[in-house]
């Protein structure tokens, strides 16, 4: 994910305060709406949302018991083997990088179903979240 200048920071501030969203700034500077969000909530008082608690809110995936409980779920399958981290499928970036540290994410289309994943270096699983919303944990 590309990191922004300073001077990029000031002006994404400048048009998010002129009315610009989240979204289409994200999209503008090449990052996910969260990053965008958490960049410009580091800096100024945001707009509140018109829908920002759950099934409504785009970062919604069931709450964060769900996630959580579906998180830990994968954690102990990739050390018990059941779930082997693989290349990145979208572009191809090597699953285990230096010191054999794990590169690649397990990244969960639907969180109801905990054991399918799809394995991606995180540039593209930024991209991901950016363009789509998983479906939530039942």
């Amino acid at each position: 994910m590309p990191k922004l200048t300073p001077e990029q920071v000031a002006e994404a501030v400048k048009l998010y305060e002129a009315g610009m969203s989240t979204k289409t700034l994200g999209e503008l500077y090449g990052i996910a709406q969260q990053s965008m969000w958490e960049l410009l909530d580091r800096r100024i008082t945001l707009r509140p949302s018109g829908a920002q608690n759950g099934a409504d809110n785009i970062f919604y995936r069931g709450g964060k018991t769900a996630v959580r409980a579906v998180h830990e779920k994968t954690s102990r399958a990739i050390v018990r083997g059941d779930l082997i981290p693989q290349d990145c499928e979208v572009c191809g970036a090597a699953a285990y990088g230096d010191n054999h540290r794990r590169r690649s994410h397990a990244h969960h289309d639907d969180y109801s179903k905990p054991m399918e994943v799809r394995w991606l270096c995180p540039k593209c699983h930024h991209d991901w979240h950016r363009d789509h919303t998983a479906a939530p944990a039942a």
